[in-house]
């Protein structure tokens, strides 16, 4: 989808909904060392993975909700990108902690496999950490029983095709175990009003 596309949602709906402190927190082996938030957003994740003692480079697509986040004191490291190039804009193997909060379900699985998960994971440290939240094949509040045979949803929003993908745990085990042992939760959380089912994973990768 375009930087357009983004600009409009981000001042139509404001924020972003951010993984709370007690879905992400637990999930985190550590609370100090560099971080890439992928898709921030507004960058309320940034915010909180700071205030652990995260240094934190915030990415978006959108200028438009990097700006409200600095705006806001959420953001204080931004970076305007789309998430497809950032394996070669930042340095190999520089993060401690990579997380994608609902920032991944654009991509058809296999782009996933064979060009964004490989560009990602380049950036991690060995033994650095991946925590990811993903659209659940059972959040039927926002599309999924709409979705095709292979959990794909297409629609037409803000004059643009739209592409969410759901998942099933073997599904998402398929696409990141290769890069470590996964730890995978369904879970819900308040998304807009409504209740939202999403899987959250945990990597560690391998060394």
């Amino acid at each position: 989808m375009s930087l357009q596309y983004w600009q409009q949602v981000y001042q139509n709906l404001g924020a972003k909904p951010s993984l709370q402190d007690d879905y992400l927190c637990p999930l985190l082996r550590q609370h100090s060392g560099r971080a890439l938030d992928i898709g921030c957003g507004l960058g309320q994740d940034s915010w909180l993975l700071r205030q652990l003692g995260f240094e934190v480079i915030s990415s978006d697509f959108s200028a438009e909700a990097l700006a409200l986040g600095i705006q806001q004191g959420f953001i204080d490291q931004p970076l305007q990108a789309d998430l497809r190039q950032l394996g070669a804009m930042l340095a190999p193997r520089s993060f401690d902690l990579l997380l994608a909060n609902l920032s991944l379900h654009y991509f058809e699985r296999e782009q996933m496999a064979a060009q964004i998960l490989p560009s990602l994971f380049a950036l991690l440290k060995p033994g650095g950490q991946f925590v990811g939240c993903f659209n659940s094949l059972d959040d039927t509040n926002y599309g999924a029983d709409r979705a095709d045979a292979d959990g794909y949803y297409r629609d037409d929003y803000a004059g643009e095709a739209r592409l969410k993908v759901f998942y099933s745990e073997p599904q998402l085990r398929t696409l990141f175990e290769p890069y470590g042992q996964c730890q995978i939760n369904a879970s819900s959380t308040e998304r807009f009003g409504r209740r939202k089912s999403v899987y959250l994973l945990s990597l560690e990768l391998k060394v």
